[in-house]
C-alpha cells in the first residue's frame, strides 16, 4: 500500500519500507525515475535510484547534444536499478525480488581482504555485492 503525507510517498511490505520523495510531475502509476530510501526491520538503510530504460536513453541523448559523458557515450548513476515499467509498485517489486534472492542465497564466505567492500557499503549502497556481505553477517 502506498501512503502519502504530502511531502513522502511510503510503501510498506514486511520486509522493508520504501520512502520517495514527492516531485513535481511524478505520480505513484507513472513515475519513470526516483530516488528511494528503503529501510529494513533492523532499521538499516541503503538508497536507490530507479530509472527506466527510457529515462537513461533520454539522458544519454541529452548528453550528445551536450557534449557532456563523453558526448553521451556512457552513463553513470550511482545505486542505480534499472526498471522494465513504471511506477513505485514495479519498484517495491524490484527490491522485494532483490530482499528475497539474498534470503535464499547461501552465505558467503568473508575473508580480511572485503574489507573495502564494507567500506563502498557504508554509504547505503544498493549493489548487490552489498545485499551479499551483509546478508552474510547480518
Amino acid at each position: 500500500m502506498i501512503n502519502f503525507d504530502g511531502t513522502f510517498y511510503t510503501i510498506a511490505d514486511p520486509l522493508f519500507q520504501m520512502t520517495i520523495p514527492a516531485w513535481e510531475g511524478y505520480e505513484p502509476d507513472t513515475a519513470d525515475q526516483v530516488d528511494a530510501t528503503i529501510t529494513f526491520p533492523d532499521g538499516s538503510r541503503r538508497y536507490a535510484t530507479f530509472m527506466t530504460l527510457d529515462v537513461v536513453q533520454k539522458i544519454m541523448d541529452k548528453d550528445t547534444r551536450t557534449g557532456e559523458s563523453l558526448g553521451g557515450r556512457y552513463f553513470w548513476c550511482s545505486d542505480l536499478i534499472i526498471i522494465r515499467d513504471v511506477g513505485f509498485e514495479e519498484m517495491a517489486a524490484a527490491i522485494r525480488d532483490l530482499v528475497e534472492s539474498v534470503r535464499q542465497a547461501p552465505p558467503i564466505a568473508i575473508n580480511r581482504t572485503t574489507a573495502s567492500q564494507r567500506t563502498s557499503n557504508a554509504s547505503g549502497s544498493l549493489s548487490a555485492r552489498s545485499w551479499q556481505y551483509d546478508s552474510a553477517v547480518g
